[in-house]
């Protein structure tokens, strides 16, 4: 059952996602130093993530 509560995670991950994918972008023109290159890594799979679960969130919504 969707709640609204469901959906309210589903909009904040879905701009989380967002917002992680943009840091990223901006994050670019340091990708020569590994400590940076790393946390951009981990902040684009974490965007992945958590779009990944926005749309699971969402598919539910249309489940009987």
């Amino acid at each position: 059952m969707m709640t609204p509560t469901k959906l309210l995670i589903a909009q904040r991950l879905a701009e989380h996602a967002r917002e992680g994918r943009a840091i990223v972008s901006l994050m670019e023109p340091f990708a020569d130093d590994p400590r940076w290159a790393g946390v951009a890594s981990d902040m684009a799979v974490a965007s992945e993530t958590a779009e990944y679960w926005a749309k699971e969130i969402r598919s539910d919504e249309v489940k009987p």
